[in-house]
């Protein structure tokens, strides 16, 4: 499916994601957040931000989220109205390089085109020393060998059967 049509299909259904997700996805974000911890202050962003969950568990910060749908950014904005919301891209954040604090990636990199180039953008927009964390469906044909393709950075990569997730955490390096 292509970028129109995947946004075309979270379009169609932004009001009634969370009913559908919100558990699941909760759950991903907060094994996410126990391990990439983010501080009062930072630079955060969540690219592919769907309905906002991620950046409504955060304290105080410059809050980014970026996603192809803009109907989803609207569901963003009625949970988070502090954050700025960006109708943007995974593969070519629209964001200044090595300008973020925190960069997430939850359930988004499985859908595009070239999941490579988004992992690229992730750690362009990343400044040295600074954390991300990643989630994709673990049956994706990418998620395998995942930690060897982070290119400049630190990483671990943790599978979980029961979220069906493969999880990558780490911190850019170079």
């Amino acid at each position: 499916m292509g970028k129109k049509e995947i946004a075309k299909d979270y379009n169609s259904t932004a009001g009634i994601y969370d009913m559908r997700y919100m558990e699941e996805q909760l759950l991903k974000i907060s094994f996410i957040l126990k391990r990439v911890m983010v501080h009062d202050g930072e630079t955060v962003v969540d690219a592919g931000c769907g309905t906002g969950m991620l950046l409504s568990h955060l304290g105080n910060g410059f809050h980014i989220g970026i996603d192809t749908s803009v109907e989803m950014l609207k569901e963003a904005k009625k949970r988070h109205s502090g954050a700025e919301f960006v109708l943007g891209d995974v593969e070519a954040l629209p964001i200044r390089g090595e300008s973020c604090d925190k960069v997430f990636c939850v359930s988004v990199l499985q859908l595009v085109e070239d999941p490579q180039k988004g992992l690229d953008e992730i750690m362009r927009v990343l400044k040295r020393g600074s954390a991300f964390g990643i989630s994709l469906l673990n049956k994706a044909s990418f998620a395998k060998g995942i930690g060897g393709r982070i290119r400049g950075a630190e990483a671990q990569v943790y599978e979980s059967e029961s979220m069906r997730d493969v999880f990558v955490m780490g911190y850019k390096n170079s």
